[in-house]
């Protein structure tokens, strides 16, 4: 079986990225705005906030994400 992919040479840009596969860059941080882990915040690549949202793992603390 051949595989077959574009090879660049290089690494894709994150915006190279965004213009392949859409979505964009999160902020996301366990808990909601103003609480104690507001300032541990993850960068999240994802389709939508939607999916930024779902990927977090904060065990019921609930999850606040913004970006674009």
């Amino acid at each position: 079986m051949k595989k077959q992919f574009l090879n660049l040479g290089k690494a894709l840009t994150k915006a190279e990225q965004k213009s392949i596969n859409g979505g964009g860059s999160y902020s996301c941080y366990c808990g909601f705005v103003g609480g104690p882990y507001e300032d541990f915040k993850v960068l999240v690549d994802a389709d939508s906030v939607e999916d930024a949202l779902n990927s977090m793992n904060c065990g019921g603390e609930g999850v606040t994400c913004n970006g674009q």
